[in-house]
């Protein structure tokens, strides 16, 4: 009886370790999920700023050459 109870506890502490496991890989993941994010969300904010100011130069650009035609 008490082998069955030890194999038992034994298997219980193996899952419970597995469990551990898993839970810090996800915390792994998501932390890297979030890093990812995150830089991602900086390029975009880059890119777009490029974008205004590429805009913004091509406007300016668009209004000397009309000047100049005129």
């Amino acid at each position: 009886m008490r082998k069955e109870l030890r194999e038992t506890r034994n298997e219980y502490d193996e899952a419970e370790k597995r469990l551990e496991n898993a839970q810090e890989e996800k915390q792994k993941c998501l932390n890297e999920f979030k890093e990812k994010e995150e830089a991602l969300e900086m390029e975009i904010f880059r890119l777009k700023t490029e974008l205004d100011s590429s805009q913004a130069t091509n406007t300016s650009l668009k209004e000397i050459i009309t000047n100049k035609e005129n």
